[in-house]
């Protein structure tokens, strides 16, 4: 009798008696059909593949290893389309896999023929297809067009069965080292190509390199190692051919149409999250055996390894879903309940913060580098029943760069070399009445992981899994409730002056900072986006500028000359001691009498700059000068003298500009924030990131209220990103 069980994120079916033996075309096989029946009643519709763990020691057919796709949608990669999903009673499962071995590079090659290795290549367009891809094959009679072949260098692709790559000397011939999988040397060598990469889906075609074809290779080639030591030279016949990715989307006049041309979907609105379901099939009802807890050793290391091979473009939960997998969630603010997309900002997770000590505090804590802080992660249930086995990573978003950025993209930015930590969760606790259950745990964050001054407060990314199975392509945070961002940068005035002055008419009575932070994304295609400064809390002694990054047209012709005398130039970094530094006299800065100053502006007639604390003499009487009457101007003033509308207006209209005016400050072009409250202009950003500034001068003593702002990203009516910045701890 077949009997079922989970064991923690395996489904493991006991067959002693083989009631799943069969044959099909005389050949002997298992009813995968019947397997996924078996699955799906107890763990639902939700996996994308079903790969089974053969335990053949048990008494399991030894059947290889093999894969089968039963959906194909996806056209340019060498495929029809077809659907098979009726047969198996299934509206989700696109690919199943059989393993009668298992290896890191054995797991990835069977999932990897969903998309792999089909695609040929031709010169021109509407030409023959060129098979030179998958030649030379001496291997199983059939397969030949389903793999890449050995006179291929596809780096380390683990798509093929000869393991080599292909060393150019630059001299007109090549070595050649062979690695077998089955040595734990090089088992993790193998990965997917750039080729494989974009075939998946997974990036655009400008990335992939010109692929090399060494055809017909002297000596002949051999299978039988040595391993791991290059051999060689081998001199191809005749010399050996690139192609580009160009080639490959050709279309093809001997191929139905369907199978080439460009990758459809594009490497933008194709799937990214993935749910593989592993599956034991044993005769053994000892649900303690060593073919178990191995078969879960190689399930959690091809999770990570998926990933890390795809440099988390992708991502393969691989854990099974009970029923109530949706019920669990990290809020997005305070306002969130894991149902609906929430109202920004949603950067600022409650159930993620930073604590200097592990000391259990719930609130978040300015990270203090050079020495161990601690992550911490709440987890909650809305479920009636405890939900046992979740995992919870936390990331460092932008590692590399370490620049904040409003905007964030899941898998991608959730990047595994970021990886700050991993916990288990043993089960968060079900619901109870009105009140749901949550599991906090918590994390060290070490020194050597916490980057240095020169980056702010670099941006936490967490996310719980089980994940959830929409959506599957690239999503922000506030579109899945397993994920959650910290994104906030605190500015605290620099150390006292060495000279210890503090105030005063010739002491330092204010400071300057400059944030720098990342607006748009590589991946998401935009001819603009429109940013929004508001103040959730905004204090009149805290004066900002925002460095448009030259994306604003104008400013340096019609903006205001501001000259005063601030340490601020195009130099300056967003940390460190030119970053935020002390500022000598500036309460009395803006008060300094200027000059009024004009200039000839185009279509514009005369115009009178007039600045803030100008003062002039009107006289009564043009014989007696004792009866000047004075008047100070306590704002900046323009006044026009003839010609036509003002180009700053133009200006201000061009790029929809609200609670901002243009200035000139030391010769940096800038947008004055005149309305902290609600200021916001759309800039012209196209696919990319782009780095902007956020300058500002505060004077005075600090308030009990922390001013706190929030700069965001809105596309239409949706917001989707942001950063927040706080003056003061």
């Amino acid at each position: 009798m077949i009997t079922t069980q989970a064991v923690g994120n395996l489904f493991v079916i006991v067959d002693p008696d083989g009631e799943l033996e069969t044959t099909i075309a005389g050949q002997p096989t298992l009813d995968w059909v019947e397997i996924h029946s078996l699955l799906r009643e107890d763990f639902g519709d939700h996996y994308d593949f079903m790969s089974c763990y053969l335990d053949t020691d048990s008494g399991v057919l030894n059947l290889g290893c093999a894969s089968s796709t039963i959906y194909q949608e996806t056209t340019g990669i060498g495929r029809h389309i077809f659907n098979f999903r009726a047969d198996w009673g299934t509206t989700r499962l696109q690919h199943y896999t059989y393993n009668s071995w298992l290896n890191p590079h054995t797991l990835l090659h069977e999932i990897g023929h969903l998309w792999l290795a089909y695609v040929n290549y031709t010169e021109t367009p509407s030409g023959t297809a060129q098979h030179t891809l998958h030649e030379d094959w001496i291997w199983s009679l059939g397969e030949k067009n389903t793999h890449w072949g050995r006179w291929l260098d596809n780096q380390n692709s683990c798509m093929d069965y000869d393991q080599a790559e292909w060393i150019d000397n630059v001299d007109g011939t090549f070595n050649r080292i062979d690695r077998l999988p089955e040595q734990t040397a090089y088992e993790e060598w193998y990965g997917y190509s750039p080729l494989d990469q974009y075939l998946m889906g997974l990036i655009p075609p400008s990335e992939v390199p010109d692929i090399i074809i060494v055809q017909n290779p002297s000596p002949a080639l051999s299978e039988a190692g040595p391993y791991g030591v290059p051999t060689g030279p081998y001199t191809p016949s005749p010399a050996a051919l690139t192609v580009t990715i160009d080639q490959i989307r050709n279309t093809r006049s001997d191929e139905p149409g369907t199978w080439s041309g460009p990758r459809v979907p594009d490497h933008l609105n194709a799937q990214r999250v993935f749910h593989e379901a592993i599956v034991i099939i044993t005769k053994n009802p000892d649900l303690a055996s060593s073919f178990i807890s191995d078969s879960e050793g190689h399930r959690g290391h091809h999770t990570a390894f998926f990933r890390e091979v795809t440099a988390g473009r992708a991502m393969m939960d691989t854990s099974l879903l009970r029923t109530h997998f949706t019920e669990l969630y990290v809020r997005d603010n305070h306002a969130d309940r894991g149902t609906d997309v929430i109202p920004a900002p949603f950067w600022l997770s409650p159930d993620l913060w930073v604590r200097n000590d592990d000391d259990g505090g719930l609130s978040n804590d300015q990270t203090i580098r050079d020495r161990t802080n601690y992550i911490y992660v709440r987890v909650r249930n809305k479920s009636a029943q405890p939900y046992e086995n979740v995992t919870v990573n936390v990331y460092l978003a932008n590692f590399r760069d370490l620049v904040p950025g409003t905007e964030f993209l899941y898998p991608v930015d959730w990047e595994p070399a970021g990886l700050l930590g991993t916990i288990t969760i043993p089960s968060v606790p079900a619901a109870s009445g009105a009140i749901e259950g949550e599991a906090i745990v918590s994390m060290p964050w070490t020194a050597d992981r916490i980057p240095p001054a020169a980056g702010w407060h670099p941006c936490l990314l967490c996310e719980v899994i089980p994940m959830e199975t929409t959506p599957t392509g690239l999503h922000h945070v506030f579109e899945n409730p397993k994920l959650g961002q910290r994104n906030l940068t605190i500015i605290d005035p620099p150390p006292p002056p060495p000279d210890g002055q503090g105030g005063g008419a010739d002491g330092f009575d204010g400071f300057l900072f400059v944030y720098e932070f990342a607006i748009g994304h590589p991946l998401r295609e935009t001819k603009s986006t429109r940013l929004e400064l508001t103040a959730e809390r905004h204090t009149e002694n805290v004066r900002l500028f925002l460095d448009p990054a030259e994306l604003v047209d104008g400013i340096a012709e019609y903006g205001e000359q501001l000259n005063w005398d601030i340490p601020l130039e195009s130099g300056c970094v967003p940390s460190g001691k030119k970053g935020v530094q002390w500022i000598k006299n500036l309460s009395t800065l803006y008060d300094k009498p200027t000059r009024i100053s004009s200039r000839r502006c185009d279509n514009d007639g005369l115009t009178l700059l007039i600045k803030r604390g100008t003062e002039v003499g009107i006289l009564h009487d043009a014989d007696r000068s004792d009866c000047a009457l004075q008047v100070r101007f306590e704002d900046d003033v323009r006044i026009r003298v003839g010609g036509g509308e003002r180009d700053v207006r133009r200006l201000l209209s061009r790029y929809h500009m609200e609670g901002m005016r243009p200035v000139v400050l030391n010769g940096l072009s800038l947008l004055e924030i005149t309305d902290a409250k609600e200021a916001a202009l759309n800039l012209p950003l196209t696919t990319g990131r782009k780095r902007l500034k956020l300058i500002g001068i505060v004077t005075g003593e600090s308030t009990p209220e922390r001013p706190l702002y929030h700069l965001s990203e809105r596309q239409g009516e949706h917001t989707i990103g942001g950063v927040s910045l706080q003056i003061g701890e």
